[in-house]
């Protein structure tokens, strides 16, 4: 979703991009499954990027709460399986979370400094990847 309209955006702009999804769309996307850190971990080595820009999740919302092994191992496991191979090989990783790891019921924007409280699953396999992912950079 995101990375697709970030990486035509960041090849206009110069910059090469190595994309990669869990069902590739065309040529220009490489086959990667997050969730298999042999997967990753080779990925990264053979492309050697300046920056991973870590944007794979699982956001079907109801298919995270019928599922939640899957938006786990989606979302907080492959995650650190990013951020593990960014950190053994001192690679920086940004990494997209979601307004999902928020209740949802303030009024005014959420900024950084709220705490975060998750309402479903989705909302919190994302903040689990999210907080795995600091232990590691």
């Amino acid at each position: 979703m995101l990375g697709s309209a970030l990486c035509p955006t960041l090849a206009q702009s110069g910059h090469k991009v190595f994309a990669t999804d869990l069902i590739p769309e065309n040529d220009n996307i490489q086959l990667l499954d997050v969730r298999v850190h042999k997967q990753v971990a080779e990925a990264v080595g053979k492309i050697k990027p300046d920056m991973v820009m870590h944007l794979a999740a699982e956001t079907d919302v109801d298919k995270c709460e019928i599922e939640p092994d899957h938006a786990f191992l989606t979302n907080t496991i492959g995650t650190q399986n990013v951020a593990l191979v960014c950190q053994e090989q001192d690679i920086p990783m940004v990494y997209i979370s979601t307004l999902g790891v928020f209740y949802g019921d303030k009024i005014e924007p959420y900024t950084e400094f709220d705490l975060p409280n998750p309402i479903n699953v989705y909302g919190q396999s994302k903040l689990e990847g999210k907080d795995s992912s600091r232990s590691f950079t």
